[in-house]
């Protein structure tokens, strides 16, 4: 019993293991580059999008990039990403200081390698 128990326990361990050369690939929807700080709302920055994939209703245009990882915020960045439209939910007071962008949310995102 104690044999079956061990087999079994090795099985499960190899199986469910992670090897280092595993990665998983994501499809990013847009290309953007980091614009700046914008001025409105807090430390969100400004990201001049572009689609390059798939069937999102987001389009090609200057937005706040919210939830965009502190790595990131760099003026002059080339990013990929995943966002989403934001919802009501989303949504957060901003100063009205400056020209008004729509805010998209930032699922995934990574740096440019060039």
């Amino acid at each position: 019993m104690l044999f079956y128990l061990l087999v079994i326990s090795f099985g499960a361990t190899s199986t469910s293991c992670e090897n280092d050369t595993d990665f998983i690939e994501i499809d990013y929807q847009f290309e953007a580059t980091v614009i700046g700080k914008g001025l409105d709302c807090g430390d969100t920055y400004l990201i001049d999008l572009k689609k390059v994939m798939g069937d999102s209703k987001i389009a090609n245009g200057t937005y706040y990039a919210d939830k965009l990882p502190p790595q990131l915020k760099v003026a002059g960045l080339k990013i990929r990403l995943n966002s989403r439209k934001s919802t009501n939910q989303d949504l957060y007071a901003c100063t009205i200081m400056g020209p008004g962008y729509s805010h998209g949310i930032v699922i995934d995102s990574e740096k440019v390698d060039k």
